[in-house]
């Protein structure tokens, strides 16, 4: 029994080759993904309008290339009013589902209306689904690729006594629980009980990092399994699963943003703003495999959950339809790859390029504030040259010795200036954004003719 015991994964314990074993993930899973999940990291910081930042698959970071104090990087963020007009274009109208009649059978008719009405306003409102939705659709737009996972937590409500018919079955109407008390009484017996789990749905939005699947196929429908990955509290891994996990280190210290957002203030080196991990909540990433029933090494099919150190707890699989409990949400198309684009990564080297241009126009205001000087060492000045209203200059003058002055610097061609809003309009026609999306009446447009 696993519930009560630890086990350590590694490749062969469940009959599973090492190639197809959870244990193996790191080494095929993340493999494949490294330059995508590294991209990933890149869009979100460019979505935050840190530009400039690049992902190291070395070190495992963002970094930024170094630059001298007086250089200007003003990161004029286009990226945003993309994404959050690409998102409300995405959520403007809500998506309703019709349920099928199998047949023109009344029993088939009347279950279909059910069903309609189940799905567009239980499921809608009872799980949330607004919500889970926004969220799934924020790291579609921003990362290119989000994803739903629908589980079921046996142990979300608790338990619950039930009265049980004379057939067996469990009896949950108040007029029938009634009718089968007075038979009982009639017959002058106990009425039968029995404690049944009262488990909840849940719907949860995925980031493109917690969600994997079978390698061989493209379309996650066609897939036998995939991997879900969660980051529980340790006692709500016990609640649920009955088994004391260990803190995980690695989901407790900063991730790759907090690194960089620690390391952009300069708090690293700040020891009363280091990571507590002591202090901090004691987390564990949970990772879930489902397999499909009729998969060569699991014929019935197996739910694994585990974290990367120990197993935690595998049974068979638990839904009858026999499909993955996993939704994707992709962008723009990749059909080469399980990985979709994003806009994000589309825009953003134009988006670079007008800040580097507008940075340049700071820099250029900036020297023919505050100019450069020349001076010549017969001059005698103790000292900079500080520019500043009132400035008076003590010189020792020499005759054939030129006076201290400022260079002329050049003004920045216009064609450079100019280069903005074409740009500008690059951006919008790779985004598929016009006019009518940014709210504007399109030219040429006329009411009336």
């Amino acid at each position: 029994d696993c519930r009560h015991r630890r086990h350590r994964l590694h490749p062969g314990r469940l009959g599973v080759p090492d190639r197809a074993h959870p244990a193996g993930r790191d080494l095929h899973g993340r493999a494949r993904r490294q330059l995508a999940e590294a991209q990933w990291y890149e869009d979100i910081a460019t979505y935050t309008g840190d530009l400039w930042a690049s992902y190291d698959t070395t070190l495992k970071e963002l970094v930024e290339p170094q630059h001298p104090d007086h250089r200007v990087r003003l990161p004029i963020n286009l990226v945003l009013p993309i994404v959050r007009t690409e998102y409300a274009k995405l959520l403007k109208n809500r998506p309703i589902i019709d349920a099928l009649a199998r047949s023109d059978n009344r029993d088939d008719l009347n279950a279909a209306r059910v069903a309609d009405s189940i799905l567009n306003n239980y499921v809608e409102n009872d799980l949330a689904m607004p919500r889970v939705r926004r969220r799934m659709l924020q790291w579609v737009v921003i990362c290119g690729m989000g994803g739903m996972f629908v589980d079921h937590d046996p142990t979300a409500v608790g338990d619950q006594e039930v009265l049980i018919a004379p057939d067996g079955s469990p009896v949950t109407d108040p007029r029938m629980i009634q009718a089968i008390q007075k038979h009982y009484r009639d017959k002058k017996k106990a009425p039968k009980t029995d404690i049944i789990r009262m488990g909840e749905l849940r719907n949860v939005a995925l980031s493109p990092w917690q969600m994997l699947w079978d390698f061989s196929k493209l379309d996650y429908t066609e897939a036998w399994w995939c991997i879900v990955s969660e980051t529980y509290d340790i006692d709500e891994v016990y609640r649920r699963w009955g088994v004391e996990v260990d803190e995980d280190s690695k989901t407790n210290k900063p991730g790759v943003l907090d690194q960089r957002m620690l390391s952009k203030f300069d708090l690293s080196a700040n020891p009363k703003l280091e990571w507590d991990q002591q202090s901090s909540q004691k987390m564990s990433t949970v990772h879930r495999l489902f397999v499909r029933p009729g998969h060569r090494y699991f014929p019935q099919g197996t739910e694994i959950v585990f974290t990367n150190d120990e197993l935690i707890s595998h049974t068979n699989f638990p839904w009858k339809h026999n499909l993955l409990p996993l939704g994707v949400c992709g962008h723009i198309p990749a059909p080469w790859s399980q990985m979709t684009m994003s806009v994000v990564r589309q825009i953003k080297p134009l988006a670079l390029e007008i800040s580097k241009t507008e940075s340049q126009l700071i820099e250029n205001r900036n020297l023919m504030g505050n100019p450069p000087w020349i001076e010549y060492a017969e001059n005698r000045i103790d000292g900079e040259i500080v520019n500043k209203p009132g400035l008076r200059l003590t010189i020792n003058y020499m005759p054939n010795v030129p006076e201290p002055h400022p260079i002329e610097m050049p003004e920045i061609p216009s064609y450079v200036q100019s280069l903005i809003p074409i740009l500008k309009e690059h951006i919008l026609e790779i985004s598929g954004q016009g006019e009518v999306s940014q709210g504007k009446v399109p030219a040429g447009a006329r009411a009336g003719v």
